[in-house]
């Protein structure tokens, strides 16, 4: 597909969709991990706020990934359909790509995000109201089966489709995985401007433990389908796929570096030199990502591996 102005709109979408999942994704695990730190580890101002404050940025990522989706899914029908902005509403045309792999994986990843908005709720009420703990059990089961349908909408759609199951799961494995890292960017700020020095510490030193495995998942699962999606290495350097997917290696390389740097030398060093160079690194770590998620964007929308096309 050439960069059009459908093209160029579909990338916008996933590019919010995607920011959405993340944030969702990162922003949940940040306040589990948050929420669970050992109450005698570190001095807290609230223990609660912060989980507070991000229920609200949960409920904004939900509503958007929701639009989003939506808007997705319609710029598909108006692209087949021919016919202008007005092509996007044609109902027969929606019902017919309603039926594809594009509308089972936004159905999904819709159901996902409608899970995700229900779980934020919860969550708001069960800190509101901490002797109902029905709330808190709702959160984390509707927060499950809405991780569970955005995953598998991710698996439906791109390239990986038309490779095997294996494929898919490890595709969704590795969403999630990246999701986690990079969603947790904006809320480990919010830690890290708002809670005591020794709080944000004690926490960055528990996520840098968690951050190992991310990467190792992220790495495994991104390692073996890369070997599925390029027939040769050689197209790495002479095919646009191959040079885009090079790129976005190399800058998740960039973002690993960082992530080392934070570990071993600014957490360590975070009680005496105060937060504000972990948060440098931290808004350097989220430019990165957007650049990562822009790429992704235009990988699975303007070009694809040669053999699967």
């Amino acid at each position: 597909m050439a960069i059009n102005l459908w093209a160029l709109a579909i990338i916008l979408t996933k590019l919010t969709l995607y920011i959405s999942f993340a944030s969702l994704i990162g922003g949940f695990f940040v306040i589990w991990l948050f929420a669970t730190q050992a109450r005698g580890a570190a001095p807290r101002s609230n223990p609660f706020a912060l989980a507070q404050r991000l229920t609200f940025f949960l409920l904004i990522h939900s509503v958007l990934g929701l639009v989003s989706v939506t808007l997705f899914f319609l710029l598909q029908v108006g692209l087949i359909n021919q016919n202008g902005l007005a092509g996007m509403f044609d109902w027969f045309m929606s019902s017919i790509v309603m039926q594809s792999a594009i509308g089972q994986g936004s159905v999904l990843k819709a159901a996902g995000f409608v899970g995700f908005g229900l779980a934020a709720l919860a969550l708001h009420y069960s800190l509101r109201y901490p002797q109902y703990s029905s709330f808190k059990l709702v959160s984390v089961f509707v927060l499950l089966l809405g991780v569970a349908s955005a995953c598998a909408g991710f698996a439906e759609l791109g390239h990986i489709v038309s490779l095997g199951v294996v494929e898919q799961w490890l595709i969704a494995i590795h969403v999630l995985a990246i999701a986690m890292w990079v969603g947790a960017f904006y809320p480990l700020m919010l830690v890290s401007k708002t809670e005591p020095g020794a709080t944000v510490h004690a926490f960055m030193k528990r996520f840098g433990d968690w951050g190992w495995l991310i990467t190792v998942s992220l790495s495994v699962a991104g390692g073996y389908l890369l070997t599925q999606l390029l027939a040769s290495p050689l197209e790495l350097i002479n095919t646009a796929y191959g040079a885009l997917l090079l790129l976005k290696v190399l800058l998740v390389l960039c973002l690993l570096g960082l992530a080392a740097l934070n570990k071993f030398r600014l957490v360590p060093a975070l009680l005496a030199a105060g937060p504000m160079p972990l948060a440098r690194s931290i808004k350097a770590e989220m430019g990165l990502a957007i650049l990562i998620l822009i790429i992704t964007a235009i990988l699975s929308t303007v070009t694809g591996p040669a053999h699967l096309m």
